[in-house]
């Protein structure tokens, strides 16, 4: 069920006209960055954006601007782990493995999932419990395990916001959703 879920809302994300979800996006945006939750935050770590996914990148740049402490994860594919290692600028960027922009490892700090105020994570879809799919690999649920007390927070489009999400032992639930038009909180 969760691989159809996955494959249904990747059509109507891809569908979607690239002008759209960037405007999308900066309603998402405004809506995270007024939410109390993040404008206390301290430390945060982004996903990089790829494709039709909810757009980070002026997210990333704004936040490091604000003075908060912004890292972005490195994937390690031989064991499906991310670290999290701090940016300043896209000067501190490279194309990583799946072409998604990831630190430069040999130049940024790493940062200890502990030391992170809240994780912003992609996602296929989310319910109002929590739940979320994302691409099946675990990464994101192996690297909040490592942190239970930091917040994680969804990004998506209205639609991705389903009505229920089958969920498993392993699979760690978000503590928000931020969309275009609403901030649920769980």
């Amino acid at each position: 069920m969760k691989e159809r879920i996955r494959r249904q809302l990747t059509e109507i994300r891809d569908a979607y006209d690239p002008r759209e979800l960037d405007r999308l996006s900066e309603r998402i945006k405004v809506n995270l960055f007024s939410a109390p939750e993040f404008m206390d935050a301290k430390s945060v770590m982004f996903y990089a954006s790829k494709g039709s996914e909810v757009r980070t990148w002026d997210m990333i740049l704004d936040a490091v601007a604000a003075g908060k402490i912004v890292s972005v994860p490195c994937t390690d594919v031989k064991s499906n782990t991310i670290e999290a290692y701090r940016i300043l600028s896209g000067q501190d960027m490279r194309k990583g493995p799946y072409g998604i922009a990831e630190p430069r490892a040999e130049y940024c700090e790493r940062v200890e999932p502990k030391d992170i105020d809240i994780v912003i994570v992609p996602g296929k879809a989310f319910d109002r419990k929590g739940e979320r799919i994302g691409y099946g690999k675990g990464y994101y649920d192996r690297f909040l395990s490592a942190a239970p007390e930091t917040m994680a927070i969804g990004l998506a489009y209205d639609f991705q916001l389903v009505e229920e999400i089958p969920s498993e032992e392993h699979d760690v639930r978000v503590s928000m959703i931020v969309t275009e038009s609403k901030v649920v909180r769980i």
